[in-house]
């Protein structure tokens, strides 16, 4: 607004200035409120996005109450609310986009030494629904007696309890039948066979891939007797447990 002044009052002498001289000081006035408009025009279209506790009014922050300069420092405040909240969408969409390596085959179950490969099958079988895993319980009793089958399904249903409850993410699994070994899958497999073989060290720090790691150490113990449980139906059976023959 040229030709329009503002009077500052000293003890020695008037200073005139003008007040476009003062928004050019004090924030550049013109463009703040084009920047103002803006930021109007999309807000009703970014409420959406950004979270209620990222709604607390401005009045609530008493540096940004007052002061010279104060609009200009709310308005960043808002556009910071607004690219936080967008990027929290699109990270979202990115994740759920992006393909679960977990599930990508790595390999073939036949391919798995007998421990290993019983703990792939077993662990889709208790991941089946209540028929499979009563097959699991059949054939632990079947290949070791009531009392050692009895344990060695303890020691597995504890190793699955843990993994479900203190898993870094879900395990993925292939179908039943599904020759394919998955990434878990195999990670699952390694970490059996190691603590089998008393390999406490190495199956540790598979375990700090699968679960959390203040949970690791209490995984290594269920998983040790599971694999000498596997082991010793694997030495009954004189050989490997049937190996599944369906791709997908």
């Amino acid at each position: 607004m040229p030709g329009q002044f503002i009077g500052l009052t000293y003890p020695t002498k008037l200073i005139r200035f003008s007040a476009w001289k003062l928004a050019a000081v004090y924030g550049q006035a013109g463009r703040l409120g084009s920047r103002r408009q803006r930021i109007v025009g999309m807000r009703d279209a970014d409420d959406a996005l950004v979270r209620p506790e990222d709604k607390r009014p401005l009045g609530d922050m008493p540096d940004l109450a007052k002061g010279r300069g104060s609009a200009r420092i709310m308005l960043e405040v808002r556009l910071s609310r607004l690219r936080i909240a967008r990027a929290r969408v699109e990270i979202g969409e990115m994740n759920a986009a992006a393909p679960n390596r977990g599930g990508a085959p790595v390999g073939y179950v036949a391919e798995l030494g007998p421990v290993e490969a019983g703990a792939v099958l077993y662990l889709r079988l208790w991941n089946d629904g209540p028929d499979a895993q009563s097959r699991v319980w059949n054939d632990f009793a079947t290949a070791l007696g009531p009392q050692h089958g009895r344990n060695a399904l303890k020691s597995f249903e504890t190793l699955c309890d843990l993994c479900r409850r203190h898993g870094r993410r879900p395990l993925m699994r292939h179908h039943v039948t599904c020759k394919c070994l998955g990434a878990d899958e195999s990670c699952f497999a390694n970490f059996i066979g190691y603590a089998s073989e008393g390999k406490r060290e190495d199956a540790l720090l598979i375990a700090t891939t699968i679960v959390n790691p203040n949970m690791a150490p209490a995984l290594v113990g269920p998983a040790q007797e599971f694999g000498l449980a596997l082991r010793r139906m694997a030495v009954k059976a004189g050989g490997r447990p049937d190996i599944p023959t369906t791709l997908h």
